[in-house]
């Protein structure tokens, strides 16, 4: 396998998404770390590193450590990549994610199933069409970055795309407790069927399940993460900045409305 490490993981449980994030750090301290993951999993909400859980009780949200917006998961695959840094290296993570979209952007061209220039990117989702407003396009996938330093003191640059191959089907009820009309979320998206596929045959992946994949450690650190209190952004992925999902004031008082942007 060369100077890299490619696994494919299977996740099965909601909390694995957010330990592999860590996991993934971890291992990458010795060498760069490529992972496709398959999500077999509950259907659950993803929450960005810094956004707020509205309910923890009904378990339907779990918070990863790396950045971004919502995203709502039934059979999704993800894209990972990452590798260690110099500490004293001032890097732009903007800069770096914009290089990520256009690497995707470039895997999705290569794998024919978009022609060059339909593609584009805000550093942070990836679209198909024409237009200024990216309101006016379809999304393709959603990206994210995340900067960490492992307790060995290394530093970690790890980013990772999401996206749905086929219209998810059982996140109805999802959307709809982040007050998103299932019916407008997926007549914005447009599904890379075959992704999977084509990022598969271009390395030698090692297939894993995630509870054999993981440590005792990142485990400990996603069930940690998801105890923090947050008041980051309450943006969806797909949705962009067009929804924001609700959250009870900590006084008892009227939520937030949905809907509106920044």
């Amino acid at each position: 396998m060369g100077d890299y490490n490619f696994y494919h993981v299977v996740i099965r449980e909601p909390i694995e998404v957010p330990a592999l994030v860590y996991e993934t750090a971890i291992r990458a301290a010795q060498r760069p770390l490529t992972l496709l993951l398959s999500h077999e999993e509950v259907p659950h909400i993803n929450r960005g590193r810094t956004q707020p859980i509205v309910d923890p009780l009904r378990g339907w949200e779990v918070r990863r450590p790396d950045g971004g917006n919502s995203w709502y998961h039934d059979g999704t695959v993800c894209y990972m990549h990452a590798h260690a840094i110099d500490p004293q290296q001032v890097r732009s993570l903007k800069a770096s994610q914009a290089a990520w979209c256009e690497s995707i952007i470039e895997k999705l061209v290569g794998a024919e199933l978009f022609k060059p220039g339909e593609l584009s990117h805000d550093h942070s989702d990836i679209f198909y069409g024409a237009g200024n407003s990216n309101k006016l396009k379809k999304h393709v996938a959603g990206t994210s970055g995340f900067t960490t330093t492992t307790p060995d003191g290394a530093a970690i640059l790890m980013h990772r795309c999401c996206f749905y191959e086929t219209p998810p089907k059982n996140i109805d009820s999802l959307l709809r407790f982040d007050g998103i009309d299932p019916s407008d979320f997926n007549r914005r998206m447009r599904n890379p069927t075959g992704f999977s596929q084509a990022l598969s045959q271009q390395d030698d992946f090692v297939h894993r399940y995630a509870c054999h994949f993981l440590s005792l450690q990142a485990r400990a650190a996603a069930y940690e993460l998801q105890h923090a209190d947050m008041h980051g952004n309450t943006h969806s992925c797909v949705m962009g900045n067009d929804y924001l999902y609700a959250v009870p004031k900590r006084n008892g008082g009227e939520s937030k409305s949905h809907g509106g942007s920044r």
